[in-house]
């Protein structure tokens, strides 16, 4: 029991982004792109519900579609799935589903900006990483290139002792969070890619929709499509998924597992 998620005691309303909960990056991470900062998807009041399932798993399907709104920032046709479904009394899953709807391919990056409730970031851990190179954005750039250095990762366990921002490349599809007594498993499909991320207690005063001190309550991992963009040709689609199960968590995977993105 308890609550998994956080949400800052000072996050703003719509059409702001919520600081905390699971925002869906779409059809770009971060600055990666001419596109607004992690896309339009998080903040767009156009999401519709296209299904509910009452049993065997509740579960609520979301749909969103272009229209001359999002060809401002995206000249692209689609429809985008996202579908909530609770697989378990202690597990949750989401899918992202993306459908090319026009006559030319699509390309775009993204994640789940999931942040998880923790009791004090500063001793908790996520696992499973070790062995696999990471862009460090929080360190400063290479000067010869201008791009933040890219590292192997040699430690068993990710720790919060400062800010941490780091795109992991080609992770592998089983990680582990842990907070004290606490854990949480996270099970990915088609997504190659992960992040973590805490501001830190340096940079924190400057979100202000951020609560004071609340930088140790939560430790963002995430599921994304950041390296590399994922193309889709037309009338093709794309599918990610992934699944948070609370306690117990498996022994995570190898690095490099099940890395990739599924296109069909």
């Amino acid at each position: 029991g308890g609550e998994q998620l956080f949400l800052s005691s000072e996050s703003l309303p719509p059409p702001k982004a919520a600081r905390g909960g699971i925002p869906v990056c779409f059809p770009q991470f971060a600055g990666r792109g001419t596109g607004p900062k992690h896309g339009f998807a998080r903040t767009s009041p156009k999401w519709k519900i296209a299904a509910v399932v009452r049993s065997p798993f509740p579960s609520v399907t979301f749909e969103l579609r272009d229209d001359e709104e999002t060809h401002a920032d995206w000249p692209a046709k689609f429809r985008l799935a996202y579908t909530i479904a609770l697989t378990a009394p202690d597990e949750l899953t989401l899918s992202l589903y993306l459908t090319n709807a026009g006559r030319e391919p699509i390309a775009f990056t993204g994640a789940l900006h999931t942040y998880f409730r923790v009791a004090d970031v500063g001793k908790a851990a996520v696992e499973g990483l070790q062995g696999v190179t990471y862009e460090d954005t929080a360190a400063p750039a290479d000067p010869a290139t201008g791009l933040p250095p890219r590292i192997e990762d040699p430690a068993a366990a990710v720790r919060f002792t400062s800010e941490v921002d780091r795109v992991y490349v080609r992770a592998p599809s089983r990680l582990g969070l842990r907070d004290g007594r606490r854990a949480v498993a996270i099970t990915s499909e088609g997504w190659p890619d992960a992040v973590v991320w805490n501001i830190g207690d340096v940079k924190a005063p400057g979100l202000t929709d951020l609560g004071k001190g609340e930088w140790r309550r939560y430790a963002c991992v995430e599921n994304a499509v950041a390296e590399e963009p994922v193309s889709v040709a037309p009338g093709a689609s794309w599918e990610a998924k992934v699944s948070y199960r609370a306690a117990g968590a498996p022994r995570p995977g190898p690095p490099g597992a099940d890395p990739g993105c599924s296109v069909s």
